[in-house]
């Protein structure tokens, strides 16, 4: 209830800002300050065109006036919320004299399909047009600044109504059956216990799903020890097997070997055979001789 009525007054707050916002916004496009004060021009040398088209400017009057003469100040009316010319404008010039022949020139001149008209601006004409439609835009606009607040507190003086009949009916309720609220508690109650049960059994889950991890960790340690173990020993008997073999080769060398001074052997001896035995013939036969 209370966070609903800070709400409230927030919004009727921005409204009301918002509201003043628009008001002096209105009043600074309308050029609106007491406190300004102009330069009177001179008597005889201002002149009011109306039957202007809407679409028209500043710079328009100033490129259609500046021809005749000096400008010394020009504007053009125009409505506050939609910045369109109202059809009118006021124009000064440096002497009365170049009012005089602008005005002459202008009189019944066709412009944008409208045809102008141009008089000698009464000062108290003036002022009272601005005046009137001044007052009538500020009385517009207070108007609906009004129905807008008063819309805001009539929402607001029901919003508050809903929330203190519903406040009044709540009350009733947990006066009249006191066992509302017995049954919120036991709901209440019920769902915290299940809640409680609910993180025991998930962390029973997770610590038997630790210890599951945890076994097969050791299982796969120990089946790896044990082939590191059976590749090692294999290992050592492929090396003593490696090694046998080795010997046996050494063994059929050092046998090739013997073979081959043997056979070296006799073929020497043969050879001396031979030899003594030719020895021998020649001996014999220089003995002979």
């Amino acid at each position: 209830e209370g966070m609903k009525t800070h709400d409230m007054q927030k919004r009727e707050t921005m409204a009301e800002t918002t509201i003043i916002a628009e008001i002096k916004k209105m009043a600074m496009d309308l050029d609106l300050d007491p406190k300004k004060e102009e330069e009177t021009p001179p008597k005889g040398s201002t002149l009011y065109l109306s039957n202007l088209p809407r679409r028209f400017e500043d710079a328009d009057l100033q490129d259609l006036l500046s021809k005749f003469g000096t400008v010394t100040k020009l504007e053009v009316i125009k409505e506050p919320m939609t910045k369109e010319c109202r059809g009118f404008a006021f124009c000064s010039f440096d002497t009365s004299a170049q009012a005089a022949v602008a005005k002459e020139e202008l009189l019944q001149t066709q412009f944008a399909g409208r045809t102008l008209k141009v008089e000698f601006s009464k000062e108290a004409k003036a002022t009272n047009q601005l005046q009137a439609d001044t007052s009538a835009t500020t009385a517009l606009l207070l108007a609906e600044a009004e129905d807008l607040i008063e819309v805001i507190q009539e929402e607001d003086t029901h919003d508050q109504d809903l929330v203190q009949e519903a406040g009044e009916e709540i009350t009733v309720e947990r006066e009249t059956d006191p066992e509302i609220e017995t049954e919120t508690e036991n709901v209440r109650e019920a769902a915290e216990t299940e809640i409680v049960i609910m993180i025991a059994v998930v962390e029973t889950e997770i610590v038997i799903g630790t210890v599951t991890e945890m076994d097969i960790m050791i299982e796969t340690e120990i089946a790896i020890e044990i082939e590191i173990v059976a590749a090692g020993t294999e290992i050592v008997i492929e090396n003593v097997k490696e090694k046998e073999r080795g010997k046996e080769k050494e063994k059929e060398i050092d046998i090739a070997e013997t073979d081959l001074d043997l056979a070296q052997v006799e073929d020497v001896s043969e050879k001396a055979c031979l030899c003594s035995k030719d020895l021998l013939r020649s001996l014999q036969t220089e003995l002979d001789d």
